[in-house]
């Protein structure tokens, strides 16, 4: 049974390995790439169809400034599908995420005494076991892009061999705190981020519709010269893809699941026998990596196994 006395010892995600923290930074950056990206190739859409609704000639060659805007529009968008395409920054965001995720339960299992690497006294094949672990990791995702690990930089941190070290109610308290209630805190955050993003990017595909109905009712009487439609599709369209690419409402209701599960993970902690810490650990670890596997098959990406 674990104490509630708060432990002085601590366990962030920048203490754990060094493949963690070089695998979380390839996906970070993959990530951002992939989105700024995509950003690019829908504003220039939007862009191009909105120049393209009228002229505007310039100079004495009455020169079309608008469609000149419209082609450039079109270039960007099109430079910025072919960088993606070629650079596949997406990748690095997937493999990353599978390779940190994998070594990031590992490593907690490790250092609150979870299994495969329970508690034991003497138990001196842990680390062997953790490191070959990690080996099997990176074989299977030996083709994400991790950064060279610096001389002060290691598998087994300070941090972790401290946690432990420590008395089973330290590492109990030390899980609950930094593991559970922290995965907790950011799933409820992320839940109510994604629920209000896939709200106003819905919002913006339905306006847009709309008043593409209207630009049509205004074209069929040849009301105004300007042909709206173009734009009002190419807006509806970003925000269909914009949505698709991030899965607002997907991840909505899994992040909400695991959220509800992490919140009895965290209760059930205080009540968990001593004898039966290491296949608790263990059970929390295969909740909290379900949700991150779904997500990785959602994009095609296979995620090692855990055990």
């Amino acid at each position: 049974m674990t104490s509630t006395a708060k432990p002085a010892v601590k366990l962030e995600d920048s203490d754990l390995s060094a493949i963690y923290v070089s695998s979380d930074a390839v996906s970070g950056e993959g990530q951002k790439r992939t989105k700024l990206s995509v950003k690019v190739e829908l504003a220039g859409l939007i862009v191009a169809s909105l120049a393209g609704i009228t002229s505007f000639r310039v100079g004495a060659d009455k020169l079309d400034l608008l469609a000149a805007i419209s082609g450039l529009a079109f270039a960007a968008s099109l430079t910025a599908t072919a960088i993606r395409a070629s650079r596949k920054p997406e990748g690095d965001w997937y493999a990353g995420r599978a390779a940190a995720e994998s070594v990031r339960t590992m490593a907690w299992r490790y250092a609150v005494g979870g299994d495969p690497f329970p508690e034991a006294s003497p138990d001196t094949q842990a680390p062997t076991r953790y490191l070959r672990r990690l080996q099997e990791i990176l074989h299977e995702l030996r083709e994400t892009p991790l950064a060279l690990t610096a001389m002060d930089q290691h598998e087994i941190t300070d941090a972790m061999k401290k946690v432990r070290e420590s008395d089973l109610a330290t590492r109990q308290q030390v899980y609950k705190r930094d593991r559970i209630e922290d995965q907790l805190a950011w799933y409820q955050r992320r839940t109510l981020s994604h629920g209000k993003s896939a709200k106003r990017w819905l919002g913006v595909t339905i306006t847009a519709s709309m008043l593409g109905i209207l630009a049509a009712i205004i074209k069929f009487f040849g009301l105004i010269e300007f042909d709206m439609l173009g734009v009002f599709a190419s807006v509806a369209s970003a925000g269909l893809a914009w949505n698709q690419l991030n899965q607002h409402r997907t991840l909505v209701s899994a992040y909400s699941v695991t959220a509800r599960e992490l919140s009895i993970i965290r209760d059930r902690i205080d009540q968990v026998e001593d004898d039966k810490w290491a296949g608790f650990v263990s059970d929390s670890e295969d909740a909290i990596s379900r949700e991150h596997t779904m997500w990785l098959a959602r994009h095609g990406h296979p995620v090692p196994t855990q055990t």
